[in-house]
């Protein structure tokens, strides 16, 4: 396996901007899937997590590497061209909806139909709040690099995901379920997934200085304390 110094700094960018993109992209045909989960430990009782959870989780450690290696203005592009993947996700979704199916497939087309005809509000609210939040931890990372300068990754990275991740988990699930469901069904779904959020955002810290290493390879400047490459 090639090590990351034998690897252009700009093809160090686009694998992670592909895993960004893909991940983000693949959360819409996994909105729809919502999984049981047990907190009656913690007093919430019986609530119910997004799959897609499981794929947001793996953009927001991107971003924060982006931020750590190549700056800010570098990880708001992936979050545009995030917003893009996902347009062009839903309207391809919206088409295959619309779309006749021949007599054979009717039972199928008509569960596919049934299954993301009720997608367009998560798409919505996954799509807003998604956008809002990533901005946001981009912005609360490079704040608080610009504090600490090169010292505790460890704190910028967990302190701009608690902040951005509160935004998201509001927003995504007051857009997608208020009105749907009572609210005490609504305020455990908001609890029980940002605690969930929480724990593979600290799950993923290795993760995130073993990628900034990799990402930063031998040819690749020191960030300056702004958060971005310094150049000559």
């Amino acid at each position: 396996m090639l090590s990351s110094s034998r690897i252009p700094s700009d093809m160090r960018f686009c694998i992670l901007a592909c895993v960004f993109m893909a991940s983000w992209g693949m959360m819409q045909l996994f909105v729809v899937k919502l999984i049981p989960m047990d907190l009656s430990w913690l007093g919430l009782g019986m609530t119910s997590f997004v799959l897609s959870e499981f794929l947001f989780a793996i953009t927001f450690p991107v971003t924060d590497v982006v931020t750590e290696v190549w700056g800010a203005r570098r990880a708001r592009l992936l979050v545009y061209g995030g917003a893009f993947v996902n347009l062009f996700v839903m309207l391809a979704l919206s088409l295959a909806i619309a779309l006749p199916s021949p007599d054979y497939w009717t039972p199928k087309n008509d569960a596919y139909v049934l299954l993301y005809a009720a997608a367009p509000r998560l798409w919505l609210a996954s799509i807003t709040a998604v956008v809002v939040s990533q901005l946001l931890d981009i912005y609360v990372f490079n704040e608080i690099r610009s504090m600490t300068g090169d010292r505790w990754l460890w704190l910028r990275n967990n302190g701009s995901t608690l902040v951005s991740q509160a935004v998201d988990t509001l927003i995504f699930y007051l857009i997608a379920f208020y009105g749907l469901i009572d609210n005490d069904a609504l305020i455990s779904l908001l609890t029980g997934n940002y605690l969930l959020k929480i724990l593979l955002a600290a799950l993923d810290t290795p993760l995130v200085y073993a990628a900034v290493i990799w990402a930063r390879g031998n040819d690749m400047p020191e960030p300056t304390s702004a958060g971005a490459p310094a150049v000559s």
